[in-house]
């Protein structure tokens, strides 16, 4: 246990910095945020319920920490970035949605949008 208290904080840690830095790069250019668009409209339920999913997954999370925290496990730490990364995602999608539509005009380029 001393291992898992030393090394999961540290990796949970990891994995929310390798959300925040790699998920916002899904919208890189005008064309990869009209991709995301467009799938994301071909199936809105699906992402309302991956949505849930993950506010879902994170409300575990917080209740797991808090849950091993108070018997005294100090790799519980380590949930709590983890559901801070469930909730950046639901955030981000929250994000590409609220974006204007791109347009399909092909001789538009980025700065006319």
């Amino acid at each position: 246990m001393v291992v898992a208290g030393n090394v999961f904080p540290w990796f949970c840690c990891a994995v929310f910095l390798a959300v925040v830095v790699l998920v916002p790069r899904q919208i890189a250019g005008p064309d990869r945020l009209r991709d995301m668009q467009l799938s994301m409209n071909a199936s809105p339920g699906w992402n309302l319920v991956g949505g849930a999913c993950l506010v879902l997954g994170a409300a575990i999370a917080i209740g797991l920490g808090i849950v091993f925290l108070g018997a005294g496990y100090m790799f519980a730490w380590g949930f709590f970035p983890l559901a801070a990364g469930k909730l950046f995602i639901v955030g981000f999608y929250a994000y590409v949605v609220r974006q204007p539509w791109v347009s399909f005009d092909e001789d538009e380029t980025s700065a006319q949008l």
